[in-house]
């Protein structure tokens, strides 16, 4: 524990450098506030909204007087996550990251929620600054990765069981899927971690517990990329909003492509997020939302190693979770396809704008048609909204 009651003092250290200080303090009901110091080095943040597959990216001019904070959200505050200048004064002090549907830090999940992910190039951990060791630190050592993925749980969390037949299977996305994909719900938002997560050769840690910790475990999960220098010049840090992560975790779709002879043993298997047409409940009266046919969770229903009561409330979880993942999934493309005709109507009308400046050679106005000031740099600007949904 560190010096301050209920704060827990992480520092992720590589070879000896001491890269970032994950800072937890305690709030109420289970939840905690982050803060994370980065001792000076270069970093960037990127967001990935839900269902987005491209991400914000904010990059951060001045570290060394710029700490993050990731607030659980008390009475009438929200939830959020942002950046704070230490030399500044009034509303430039904060610079609030555009994520919106975010989990506060809590440890009241059924399964680890993730946090965040950070990717730490090599020349970072080349320059950074000594690490000097506290009593009251619990390490966080990651030498022989670049990226690593967080995800927090209770400290009544029991890993050992998440490993075993009972929840494996709902085990296998987090370790293996970028965890852009609990923001994204598609495999197409990083293939690094797919490519670099299994190693060649000689085994190596992919994952491990952080426990010892009053109230909390975080789980770990570590990849090295090669030439990762090559796309990130500073620490990378990615936040997701997470609000819908559990959903998309119980609905994601597994596939075995061979049938193997020997119980629980494939060569390979692949993994993916639900469509909409999959997602959608069947038609009439139902007494309960049954689960999706192919998801990682109809292993766990399967499992002798769960009691009826676990396997009951899983099925009920999964329900719910099918229901909220397709109404939150056809809402969006439905307002996607509204700002898509918005857009259509914009670029009709700015080349039609433009056909009648060349029919008249520029000398003409644009009465008579839709074409305005006002459209062309509507239209400019609409290319370039942060509503959420188009970036």
């Amino acid at each position: 524990m560190s010096r301050k009651k209920n704060t827990i003092n992480i520092p992720v250290i590589k070879h000896g450098k001491d890269i970032c200080r994950l800072i937890f303090q305690k709030a109420e009901d289970c939840k905690y506030d982050i803060k994370l110091e980065f001792r000076g080095n270069p970093y960037q943040v990127c967001t990935y909204r839900l269902f987005s597959l491209s991400p914000i990216i904010w990059n951060v001019e001045h570290p060394q007087r710029v700490n993050m904070s990731y607030h659980h959200g008390a009475h009438e505050y929200p939830v959020l996550i942002h950046l704070k200048d230490e030399e500044k004064g009034g509303k430039e002090k904060y610079r609030t990251l555009p994520a919106t549907r975010i989990q506060a830090p809590n440890t009241n999940q059924l399964f680890p929620i993730p946090l965040l992910k950070m990717e730490i190039p090599d020349w970072i951990a080349s320059r950074a600054p000594e690490y000097k060791e506290k009593p009251y630190h619990h390490k966080l050592q990651v030498d022989a990765a670049n990226v690593i993925e967080i995800y927090m749980a209770s400290d009544k969390f029991d890993v050992n069981r998440y490993f075993s037949n009972a929840y494996g299977t709902l085990l296998i996305p987090q370790m293996v899927l970028s965890m852009e994909y609990f923001a994204t719900c598609s495999v197409v938002s990083d293939y690094s971690k797919n490519e670099h997560f299994m190693p060649g050769g000689e085994p190596a840690e992919r994952f491990r517990c952080l426990g010892g910790i009053p109230g909390m475990q975080l789980f770990v999960v570590m990849y090295d990329v090669p030439d990762f220098d090559n796309a990130w010049k500073n620490i990378h840090v990615t936040f997701i909003e997470n609000e819908l992560s559990e959903e998309i975790l119980l609905c994601t779709k597994v596939s075995y492509p061979e049938v193997n002879l020997v119980e629980n043993e494939y060569d390979c298997i692949f993994l993916g997020g639900p469509t909409l047409d999959q997602l959608r409940p069947p038609a009439g009266p139902l007494s309960k939302i049954p689960v999706m046919c192919n998801t990682t969770v109809q292993r766990s229903l399967k499992a002798k190693d769960i009691s009826e009561e676990e396997r009951n409330h899983l099925e009920m979880l999964a329900g719910r979770a099918r229901m909220t993942l397709y109404k939150e999934m056809k809402s969006f493309e439905e307002k996607l396809e509204i700002q898509k005709q918005e857009y259509l109507r914009k670029a009709r009308a700015f080349l039609e704008g433009v056909e009648l400046l060349r029919a008249t050679g520029g000398r003409g106005n644009c009465r008579g048609t839709s074409l305005t000031i006002c459209t062309f740099l509507w239209f400019g600007a609409g290319l370039h909204a942060a509503d959420g949904y188009s970036k």
